[in-house]
């Protein structure tokens, strides 16, 4: 049985504890790729740590990682989630949002004592870049993109690969070559996420995904200003037309996903546990870098 398959099992015992909840916790919490989870428990196989406690920190982050997603769905109004109406589309505000909170209780209570402050930490991230989120106006620098980003998904990554290295007692020296690998690999994911968005909108002549609700991510930001200000703003654009000019910035983005890859790959080369920058097949950068640049902090 491999990583996620293991995984999956686990989370869904976990969620047999719930009682009546079981199943709508099923519907929440199974069927994902589990790259987050999956990273942790790759890092501390790679450093012969603790699998029970390697387990319990994954299935900690994927419910804090789940939980979050409720939360934001409320917040964006999202109607879909993986395909499917959003829980608070459904059920309402008050059932996602209490959900949620479970998730995140639940999360500390199985979490090894060794991760809880790593673990307290990412919920602070995930919630000041959801906060500059709500806050921001206009057009966001890449400076401020950048730390969204790293806020709301590189976070999450970086975790995963610092708890599967608490879970073996690593060194600091071994655990901040792994969070810079995790935060690396995670702005990689979300760049590859945001251009899935923009080559689905391509293929359909039309704005879809976070382009439908003209949100601007990193891939935009190579827009000429003037376009961007226009599109951020709601205002009435050719869609099409809009999709056919990004060429550029796809091309961008596309460097962007190897350089971050690249520099996740050069920070764990040096410790030569056979952990690779690259993702499963699917969503998010499916290639694993040529060669690796000077290393970058992102």
């Amino acid at each position: 049985m491999n990583h996620a398959a293991r995984f999956e099992h686990r989370l869904s015992q976990l969620a047999d504890q719930h009682g009546e909840l079981a199943d709508l916790l099923k519907g929440l919490l199974l069927g994902g790729k589990y790259l987050r989870p999956v990273l942790c428990l790759r890092v501390a196989e790679a450093l012969h740590g603790d699998a029970e406690r390697a387990m319990r920190s994954a299935l900690a982050l994927e419910l804090i990682h789940c939980g979050a997603l409720l939360h934001d769905d409320v917040y964006d109004r999202d109607t879909v989630r993986r395909g499917v109406p959003s829980l608070w589309s459904r059920l309402g505000d008050r059932t996602a949002m209490v959900v949620g909170d479970l998730m995140l209780g639940r999360a500390f209570e199985i979490m090894p004592l060794t991760g809880l402050s790593c673990l307290a930490r990412c919920i602070g991230e995930l919630s000041r870049a959801s906060l500059t989120e709500v806050f921001r106006r206009g057009v966001p620098s890449v400076e401020e993109s950048l730390a969204v980003l790293v806020g709301k998904t590189a976070s999450l990554f970086r975790t995963a690969a610092e708890l599967g290295g608490l879970s073996a007692d690593a060194p600091p020296p071994v655990l901040e070559r792994l969070s810079i690998y995790g935060q690396q690999m995670g702005i990689a994911f979300q760049i590859a996420d945001d251009l899935a968005d923009i080559e689905t909108s391509r293929a359909q002549g039309r704005f879809v995904g976070d382009l439908a609700e003209r949100r601007p991510t990193w891939p935009l930001l190579a827009v000429p200003v003037t376009d961007l200000a226009r599109y951020v703003a709601g205002e009435a654009l050719d869609e099409s037309a809009f999709l056919t000019r990004l060429d550029p910035s796809v091309a961008a983005a596309q460097a962007s996903i190897d350089r971050y890859l690249a520099a996740a790959q050069a920070a764990v080369d040096p410790l030569a546990l056979g952990l690779t920058a690259s993702f499963p097949p699917g969503p998010g950068p499916t290639r694993t870098p040529q060669a690796a640049p000077a290393r970058s902090t992102g």
